[in-house]
């Protein structure tokens, strides 16, 4: 019975995958879709168009959302955000977990895509382009919350974690600061950031240490458009990294600023920081600066 069930969620979602992604607009469609990406535009988000499916895409905080448009009076709309892959993942747990975020979802649902990749998606019908802009930062949100009780349900029922009784160290919180060049402090980790005294952004980590060391500590800085913060020095993959010497206890250490000696460096806007050791996310925070 296990064996069918799991067939079955998958065969149909590779029907469903299919029959969203494999899609040619048509003239009230393409018109519906362009009234969806002004209005992405005048929100802050930078929003572009799949050639191979038609989809439009926009990054919220580094996290991809993509929209499909099908049928029409009503339209279908499929909204999703990115999930996660599944090729090393426990099977069994990732059905329970996509069972677990169905339970609590409105008007949301998770599941797997023809790749093998988690989809979390709102799915509904409506007339206009209006009735899309009213609920759209309530079916984001909707889709984050669903997106973090599967990573938790995950993480559960496969018994991972994002830190682990092996990790030497747990982050318990992520702050960041304006600051100088040399790192005098313009506005503190726990100030409102002005977007006109902007020029470094100095991550502060909060640490539980377990086991005293000197350790690689790497960062992602995601813009106000969902963009990697990167530059030459940057490590592949990430913005910045610092060496952190940590000696024992519960303490906070602070990284190595990134931006540039300028006054009003970083736009205003929703910002992300994620703190990695030896690439595996330990800790994050979202903030804004004004």
């Amino acid at each position: 019975m296990k064996q069918l069930r799991i067939l079955f969620l998958v065969v149909f979602s590779m029907l469903f995958a299919c029959g969203v992604e494999a899609n040619d607009l048509t003239p009230q469609q393409k018109a519906f879709q362009s009234t969806l990406s002004t209005f992405l535009k005048e929100e802050g988000f930078v929003p572009t168009i799949d050639s191979d499916d038609n989809s439009l895409n926009f990054k919220k905080e580094g996290v991809t959302y993509t929209i499909y448009i099908v049928d029409s009076s009503p339209f279908f709309v499929n909204f999703r955000r990115e999930g996660f892959g599944t090729k090393n993942a426990d099977m069994d747990a990732v059905y329970k977990a996509c069972n677990e975020a169905n339970k609590i979802g409105k008007c949301v649902k998770t599941y797997l895509s023809s790749d093998k990749n988690i989809i979390v998606a709102v799915e509904m019908y409506m007339h206009s382009a209006e009735e899309f802009k009213y609920t759209f930062y309530k079916n984001i949100k909707e889709l984050d919350n669903a997106y973090n009780k599967l990573q938790s349900s995950y993480n559960e029922y496969s018994g991972s974690s994002a830190s682990s009784s092996e990790d030497p160290f747990t982050v318990k919180s992520v702050r960041l600061a304006n600051v100088e060049k040399d790192n005098t402090i313009i506005s503190g980790f726990y100030d409102p950031i002005k977007s006109s005294k902007t020029k470094y952004l100095r991550p502060q980590i909060w640490v539980d240490l377990k086991t005293p060391g000197t350790y690689d500590i790497y960062y992602k800085l995601y813009d106000s458009t969902g963009t990697l913060s990167r530059g030459s020095s940057s490590p592949t993959g990430y913005t910045s990294h610092t060496e952190v010497e940590m000696v024992s206890g519960t303490t906070f250490y602070r990284l190595d600023g990134w931006g540039r000696d300028v006054a009003g460096n970083w736009p205003a806007g929703s910002y992300r920081v994620e703190i990695y050791y030896k690439d595996k996310l330990m800790g994050s925070n979202t903030f804004v600066i004004k």
